[in-house]
């Protein structure tokens, strides 16, 4: 029995004595790493091109790359700066979901205050800080919210850059455009062929998960036109193609300019022309005096018209545009309604107008109330049942109603 306690008593004197040896991986009082010794942060979740089960993702990362020895014996960063952008361009990092963007140094995830969108692309990183100053960020990863669209009902995407009929100075020109349904493919099949008609599938390839951007796997020609459209995929079923765009490569900058389908005509453009954005229209749209639908329309442009604009609303919404042929004029008309040739973001913001008083005429109580034109009727509802007997009002895909035949 002594024997035996004895034993144990020389084991316990050897835990205390190795636990004492063990280093404390934030020792109390630490001081603040220098600027100079910070390093990036190890990403953890979610995984590189993962599709996350909620809206309000939980971010995590370790303390530091392991391959890169960090000294938590000697220095501590104060905090972790969170980045989150969202696609289709990851431009703008997107302050607006957390009021508190730095994260305090014993904190290793971090979830958005806002719910993220459906159907859509996000961008996420991590860099230690000290004294308000980042230290280098760690390698981006890209996540997507669900759900997974539904195989039977994909619908065609919307092409974004390069612009239709654009000039591009890169051999690797990267293809941009956007789900407009609030889901997500499992993938995308890209066409990309010097044929307009894609008889010549070579260059053709696709994204294996549900990011709406894509590089040629081989460099392009110099001076040569190329053709591309893009088609949801969910497995082995292809969804709808997109609309055909095409692009010219001048890496040169002096490539002769055939317009598209207008051959052996040649143009000169040795340069990028100079310009505003700009906006093409894949409906017909009204373009009002303010963005909005309680506002005057001023002209209606159809389909396929493309508008330079000068300017976007604070909300992102609506866009400020040159009214063709009519000197400096301008009006407002919905983003839904077409596509830019840019990243919206980079597009300056123009101050709206007040916003009208109704125009609706005031009536008794046992009168329905009167409305002066389609415009007037203020909800879907309405619209179709048209009280007012204008006959020929419908609600139209930018939430309006308008006069004519849909």
């Amino acid at each position: 029995m002594k024997m035996l306690l004895k034993r144990v008593y020389v084991l316990l004197i050897l835990i205390f004595l190795l636990g004492c040896t063990l280093p404390s991986p934030t020792p109390p009082g630490t001081p603040s790493c220098p600027i100079d010794q910070l390093t990036s942060p190890a990403l953890s979740s979610p995984a590189m091109w993962a599709i996350v089960p909620t809206f309000n993702p939980t971010l995590s990362w370790a303390a530091n790359d392991p391959s890169i020895p960090y000294p938590y014996d000697i220095c501590e960063p104060d905090g972790y700066r969170v980045r989150l952008r969202q696609g289709p361009y990851f431009s703008t990092d997107l302050d607006t979901v957390s009021s508190s963007p730095f994260i305090g140094p014993s904190i290793r995830n971090w979830t958005p205050f806002t719910p993220l969108l459906p159907g859509h692309a996000y961008e996420w990183s991590v860099a230690a800080h000290t004294s308000g100053t980042n230290g280098p960020f760690a390698d981006s990863r890209y996540f997507f919210t669900g759900p997974v669209c539904d195989t039977g009902a994909l619908r065609d995407p919307r092409l974004l850059q390069p612009a239709n009929g654009a000039m591009v100075n890169t051999l690797e020109p990267l293809l941009v455009w956007e789900y407009k349904d609030p889901c997500i493919p499992q993938g995308y099949r890209i066409d990309l062929s010097t044929d307009p008609s894609f008889a010549d599938t070579s260059l053709s390839g696709g994204t294996g998960n549900p990011s709406t951007r894509w590089f040629p796997g081989v460099d392009l020609t110099d001076c040569t036109w190329y053709y591309w459209r893009v088609a949801p995929i969910n497995d082995t079923t292809l969804g709808p193609f997109s609309g055909t765009r095409s692009f010219m490569v001048n890496v040169s900058g002096s490539c002769a300019y055939p317009l598209p389908g207008l051959a052996p005509t040649l143009v000169t453009f040795p340069t990028v022309p100079p310009g505003l954005p700009r906006f093409t229209l894949d409906q017909n749209a009204n373009c009002r005096i303010g963005p909005g639908v309680v506002f005057e329309a001023r002209r209606s442009y159809l389909k396929g018209e493309i508008l330079e604009v000068a300017g976007i609303n604070d909300l992102g919404t609506w866009l400020y545009v040159k009214m063709p042929k009519e000197g400096e004029n301008f009006c407002w008309v919905s983003l839904i309604t077409g596509a830019l040739d840019i990243d919206p973001n980079l597009i300056p913001t123009k101050e709206s107008p007040p916003t009208p008083m109704p125009t609706v005429v005031p009536q008794n109580n046992n009168n329905p109330p009167q409305y002066n034109s389609c415009q007037d009727y203020p909800s879907q509802d309405i619209c179709k049942m048209d009280p007012n007997h204008f006959g020929s009002c419908y609600w139209s895909q930018n939430n309006s109603c308008v006069s004519g035949k849909p």
